[in-house]
């Protein structure tokens, strides 16, 4: 057995130039490839929200607010 650590294979796998280029070259006509990963969208997510119903607010509750806050 060896102390020496074992060298760590790399995951990157390098491409060619012909490879790049045929790459780009098949987007169609007017379109632009961008390199590296898609920015995400607002599109791209769903959000929904489940909360709980409001509570019931009685005609005298809603006076008092008035008188505190004004009618604007």
């Amino acid at each position: 057995m060896s102390s020496k650590p074992m060298p760590v294979q790399s995951r990157i796998k390098l491409r060619t130039r012909v490879a790049a280029l045929s790459v780009q070259s098949s987007a169609p006509h007017g379109v632009v490839k961008k390199r590296g990963r898609r920015q995400p969208q607002g599109d791209d997510f769903h959000v929904v929200l489940d909360l709980p119903p409001s509570p019931p607010v009685l005609e005298r509750e809603l006076r008092a607010i008035e008188i505190l806050l004004g009618r604007e």
